[in-house]
């Protein structure tokens, strides 16, 4: 039982000024939400979403047939989520799936003409947003705050 006396860390953060409490994970997460909030508005027109076209970038840029395992942990999905966003993505004519010729119970994703054809439009989007929403930083400092998220991120990896 913490004793009463001593103020927790929670309450010591309360009484922090208020840019000042917000937490390095917190900020993270608040960043990468708004920023996919602002991606998805861009891609609905053709009916994507941030992660639908996450799904389809990681086909894309994965060896011919991308097996579903690997693409759920290419995007950071569990495979049941992936499953659900394929069936969206068939359905709506943007992937087709095949069953691996060497090994029959493994699924094979693939992307369609309308997706490949999309794709160049899809990349600029993001580019664009990108642009848009870092293009007065300078490129020093992005390339700082970059390589201090990939070495937090192996760090996280390391403690899975």
């Amino acid at each position: 039982m913490p004793d009463k006396t001593t103020p927790s860390l929670r309450q010591e953060l309360k009484r922090l000024p208020d840019p000042d409490r917000r937490l390095l994970g917190k900020s993270i997460y608040e960043v990468s939400r708004e920023w996919r909030m602002l991606l998805d508005r861009r891609l609905k027109p053709w009916g994507l979403s941030s992660a639908r076209w996450v799904v389809l970038f990681a086909i894309d840029n994965a060896e011919e047939g991308a097996c579903q395992k690997l693409i759920a942990e290419d995007v950071g999905v569990e495979c049941p989520t992936l499953v659900r966003l394929l069936d969206g993505l068939e359905k709506d004519g943007w992937v087709r799936r095949k069953a691996c010729e060497t090994d029959r119970r493994i699924r094979l994703a693939e992307l369609t003409p309308k997706a490949e054809q999309f794709l160049d439009h899809a990349v600029e989007i993001a580019v664009s947003l990108s642009k848009e929403i870092t293009g007065d930083i300078p490129e020093e400092e992005l390339a700082l705050c970059h390589d201090v998220l990939l070495r937090i991120q192996d760090r996280i990896a390391k403690l899975k």
